[in-house]
């Protein structure tokens, strides 16, 4: 380890190791400091018994040929394919393939004209939407009008765990549920997407959409692949890693800073660690942190013949009745089988700490198996086993004070140590929107 640093990263997720080897491979000197035992964050899967079970976003989706041709550089030539988009949803008793937005057409054609009416009268009597919406519930209203507004409520309850009107506008990062609107078939919404207007909220099959994207993920593998790869690069560009090691103390006057093993001077500091953890570090509060649901899940994984699985990657349930929210399908892409041919699904439970469920996370199985046969995610009546796994943070969820606690946030750093902290966008949300921030940052 040097003395000094012209960049020290802290934290050791996805964002951190990107922006750390993009800028090592820049020619710059960087430290990065993880507080774990390992890097990798969400990236680092749950073993469970001969599987490996993502506990986080499994894909590299919607990259760009750009996008792609880094991560690709950053990993290798052979660790990530393109596995395209396989996807299917579940609402009013009707599996749609293809989708993973609600397929409002499962209520009837007289409700998905209803909504068509309803919407484009809006976007012809509006200059566009509000330049500042005060919650999540105005969002909604504006998406979804009249007739979707009450719909989305409850997905949201569903999802998110909490009242709409609780929530931050930019929870919108967070749901799938909003956006384009699948109405019509194949062919009427095509036709009806030349025009401009329309085509902003309808939606029609991804072959009609003439950009390319990928949908990435590692060969025959799982996301402890593309760890260990990203890993191996931090080192091959030169970064020194200090596991176990918390940021103890910056020193805006010296440029300094200490942590569990030394201390170090600093051009520039990056926190790639959540801009919750930025700011407890540096000032020792917790105001993002108060502005913020911190959402746990239960991951209810279950072993059955791979080939009474649907074939999608996933499914998104949208039934309100249901507790289950994603059907993750392991087998499908991760190669996640036995030799008796029995492979693995993940079914996705929203929940709250105080509630019986997370207590006992497995005390539902038995109903959320029936929701995955109900949705036709499975066709078989039994499961060779079954565990459920608790997650204490899937989403951080902004509530409705969040955007106004970050501005003050960046203003006391901007204040205190001028542009040499950096803290990134802290509602990006994916992989492509972590990349397309650190492009805006000049780091990538």
């Amino acid at each position: 380890m040097k003395k000094s640093y012209d960049w020290i990263v802290i934290g050791g997720g996805f964002k951190s190791m990107v922006a750390a080897y993009a800028l090592a491979s820049k020619g710059f000197s960087i430290l990065l400091l993880e507080n774990g035992k390992s890097l990798g964050g969400f990236m680092a899967p749950i073993r469970w018994g001969d599987f490996w079970i993502d506990k986080g976003p499994q894909f590299f989706d919607n990259f760009s040929e750009e996008d792609k041709n880094f991560i690709v550089e950053m990993v290798g030539e052979n660790v990530l394919e393109d596995i395209g988009f396989a996807y299917a949803s579940y609402l009013n008793g009707t599996k749609t393939d293809g989708f993973a937005i609600p397929d409002w057409r499962a209520k009837g054609e007289g409700f998905s004209n209803k909504i068509f009416a309803d919407i484009i009268q809006r976007r012809l009597n509006s200059s566009g939407p509000p330049a500042h919406f005060e919650t999540f519930d105005d969002v909604l209203l504006y998406d979804g009008g009249e007739v979707l507004v009450d719909e989305f409520r409850q997905m949201t309850r569903k999802f998110l765990r909490t009242e709409a009107k609780n929530l931050s506008p930019h929870a919108n990062r967070m749901v799938t549920y909003l956006g384009r609107k699948l109405l019509f078939d194949q062919d009427i919404s095509v036709d009806l997407k030349k025009s401009p207007i329309i085509d902003g909220f309808l939606a029609a099959q991804k072959k009609g959409v003439s950009e390319t994207r990928y949908n990435l993920y590692p060969r025959g593998s799982n996301l402890e692949t593309v760890r260990i790869a990203m890993e191996k690069a931090l080192k091959t560009a030169g970064v020194d890693v200090l596991l176990n090691n918390s940021l103890l103390s910056v020193d805006a006057d010296t440029k300094s800073c200490s942590f569990n093993d030394g201390s170090a001077n600093y051009g520039s500091l990056f926190f790639g660690c959540d801009a919750r953890e930025a700011e407890k570090l540096l000032f020792a509060t917790q105001t993002l942190l108060d502005q913020t649901q911190m959402l746990p899940e239960i991951f209810h994984c279950f072993t059955v013949p791979r080939k009474s699985m649907d074939e999608a990657y996933y499914l998104v349930d949208y039934d309100p009745s249901h507790l289950s929210t994603r059907m993750t399908n392991f087998s499908n892409y991760m190669n996640a089988y036995d030799d008796e041919d029995y492979g693995i699904f993940c079914v996705e439970q929203a929940i709250e700490r105080d509630d019986a469920d997370w207590v006992t996370p497995d005390r539902m199985q038995g109903r959320i198996f029936e929701e995955a046969r109900e949705t036709g995610n499975v066709t078989c009546d039994h499961f060779k086993s079954a565990k459920s796994f608790r997650i204490p943070v899937t989403y951080k969820v902004p509530l409705t004070g969040f955007v106004d606690a970050n501005d003050h946030l960046l203003s006391k750093v901007t204040e205190k140590f001028g542009s040499d902290v950096v803290i990134p966008n802290s509602l990006s949300l994916t992989r492509k929107e972590t990349l397309d921030d650190l492009r805006m940052l000049e780091i990538l």
